[in-house]
């Protein structure tokens, strides 16, 4: 099923690549699904911070000592990411879509989570329009930086309403203040929604990326993060990582080349699925 139906349908889509894997295949797939030039967020254009770019707005996710992610408090840890919203210290729904492209996967673990916030807003909604009202407050949800040396923060609504579509930007990590003091059942509706973004839950999904697999998720609809991990001891899990403003066009997923440094005429069809 083509990539860009099953991302309209469900949020995410899966796809696979085969060589080499490297930061010109998570190009070549963006060329082809019409998704434009990566996106760096403000926060990263900061001399402090490029170092975490391997190429081209593509972010390295490893723990190798000598990579450049080593120093970056989520890239270069082997420790669980609470469910997030990429680029958050940005304006809601700007960053449509994040690509996830795995070059080495984990020995054990490192399993990319998946929360369908959008949706789950809708379910609440649906129950108590009160708990809807608390996640739309203007001043729901400040997100802090944790990279670069000035201090920043962005305070926004949790969810908001543009263009008929519900957009999110749910995080829940020790990064994110959720304005449980000064908005009226937030902190109910933040139950509400951890409750629906737990394992068993039909809003939640968890999913192994094996070398040469990618998942391009749209990030103002669904959140995302890892399950903790176990690194092999001679090749360390390696991620890429890139942010995209726009969203995938056709219906007719990717072609993956089998050498994005030399043109082969050699491809293999992009796939989607669980």
């Amino acid at each position: 099923m083509a990539v860009a139906h099953e991302y309209d349908r469900r949020g995410y889509s899966l796809f696979s690549c085969v060589r080499p894997w490297d930061a010109g295949v998570v190009q070549f797939v963006a060329e082809a699904l019409g998704l434009g030039r990566p996106f760096v967020p403000s926060l990263y254009t900061a001399d402090s911070a490029t170092q975490f770019y391997e190429h081209a707005g593509v972010n390295v996710i490893t723990t190798a000592p000598d990579s450049r992610a080593a120093d970056h408090p989520a890239f270069g840890s082997r420790d669980a990411l609470e469910l997030h919203t990429d680029a958050t210290l940005e304006a809601i729904g700007r960053v449509k879509s994040a690509m996830l492209f795995c070059m080495a996967p984990a020995a054990d673990g490192g399993r990319t989570t998946l929360f369908r916030a959008s949706a789950a807003f809708v379910e609440i909604a649906r129950r108590e329009r009160g708990l809807a009202a608390a996640l739309l407050a203007e001043d729901g949800l400040v997100r802090h930086a944790t990279v670069g040396r000035a201090r920043r923060a962005h305070v926004g609504p949790v969810f908001a309403f543009q263009n008929g579509e519900v957009l999110s930007r749910y995080s829940a990590t020790a990064r994110d203040e959720w304005a449980f003091d000064s908005v009226p059942r937030l902190k109910e509706a933040f139950g509400a929604l951890e409750a629906l973004a737990r394992p068993g839950s039909g809003f939640y999904t968890e999913l192994p990326l094996d070398t040469g697999q990618g998942i391009l998720i749209a990030n103002d609809r669904v959140a995302h993060g890892r399950t903790s991990f176990r690194d092999r001891p001679d090749v360390p899990r390696r991620m890429l990582r890139a942010l995209y403003l726009g969203r995938p066009r056709g219906r007719v997923g990717p072609a993956c080349p089998e050498s994005s440094a030399r043109r082969t005429g050699r491809f293999v069809q992009a796939t989607a699925g669980d």
